[in-house]
């Protein structure tokens, strides 16, 4: 038996993973060297936040985050998003991966079937971008050293040829909606609970047992 309280965030994650992830590694983030992601979805998404899972290496870290469009299978210099998105990581908050949530200006639109690049470059200080195994088209991340000019795909030592990094998509919904599950336990032991029963209600405060859950 267990008992969840608090307040709701007034965005949902609507894309990503949720609850514990599994690293195989970083990738740097400097003022001279900018990771980017790739993005394609299924379906029509908008998103007003993009969370990300960083590390900050030194005291103080500033971030750029943008949004690019494609050209053959690497990031342009074509921003899909008007202005880049500052990003302030400080080392006593996020010394080790940590989710960090950065609000988009305007809310965008992806759109079904078009591939976008999250691009990430250090304007000061040294940061990490944790990623795992890439298990889609096999593009994988892309880095470059030469401010656009060329973009190549990012490696790390013994890890998997095509990398990812963790992302999640935030929206606002237009009405209140309960998160969509609970886990419980870690990795082989984990287990999702939904919550949709409790989905008409909005209630904040929950008293869940698991044993009737799983009945």
């Amino acid at each position: 038996t267990a008992r969840v309280i608090g307040a709701f965030d007034e965005s949902r994650i609507v894309y990503g993973p949720t609850g514990e992830v599994m690293p195989v590694g970083t990738v740097p983030l400097m003022p001279d060297l900018s990771q980017a992601q790739p993005i394609l979805l299924s379906s029509d998404q908008s998103g007003t936040a993009i969370d990300l899972l960083l590390t900050a290496e030194t005291r103080l870290a500033s971030l750029d985050l943008r949004i690019l469009k494609d050209t053959d299978g690497k990031p342009s210099n074509e921003q899909a998003l008007g202005e880049p998105v500052t990003i302030q990581l400080d080392h006593d908050v996020a010394g080790t991966p940590t989710w960090i949530s950065a609000p988009l200006p305007t809310e965008f639109q992806f759109e079904k079937d078009t591939r976008y690049w999250l691009a990430l470059q250090a304007r000061e200080g040294i940061a990490h971008w944790s990623v795992q195994a890439e298990t889609g088209p096999r593009i994988g991340m892309h880095f470059t050293d030469s401010g656009g000019l060329a973009w190549r795909t990012t490696a790390i030592a013994d890890g998997p040829v095509f990398l990812a990094g963790f992302f999640r998509i935030r929206s606002v919904p237009s009405r209140f909606k309960m998160p969509i599950e609970l886990q419980v336990g870690t990795r082989d032991q984990a287990r999702r609970v939904s919550l949709d029963r409790f989905q008409p209600r909005g209630r904040v405060g929950l008293s869940l047992d698991f044993d009737e859950v799983a009945s």
